[in-house]
């Protein structure tokens, strides 16, 4: 994945889901026979409400703002968090 700029534009992979078990959030592969420890990824609900919201195309920045609006955090933190969240999942979106 290329390097994630405020205007990047990306969105999730339709063939991963967030799963949510009691207080453990899991993405994880759609096809249940794909599933296994590499492809189930434990996450927390920061990134579940992240990644719900890249079921359509959306920028670095239009999420930041939404993430800053939800948590009443600044817009810095918001952009980090953004930012290390599509860093760490780079893999699961397109």
């Amino acid at each position: 994945m290329q390097k994630i700029q405020l205007d990047s534009i990306i969105n999730q992979k339709p063939n991963y889901k967030v799963k949510h078990d009691d207080k453990v959030w899991l993405l994880v592969p759609v096809d249940k026979s794909k599933r296994s420890d590499d492809t189930v990824l434990k996450i927390n609900e920061t990134a579940a409400w992240l990644w719900e919201n890249l079921s359509e195309k959306a920028s670095v920045e239009s999420l930041s703002i939404k993430l800053q609006e939800k948590y009443k955090i600044d817009a810095g933190k918001a952009k980090k968090d953004v930012e290390d969240f599509l860093n760490d999942l780079g893999k699961y979106l397109k």
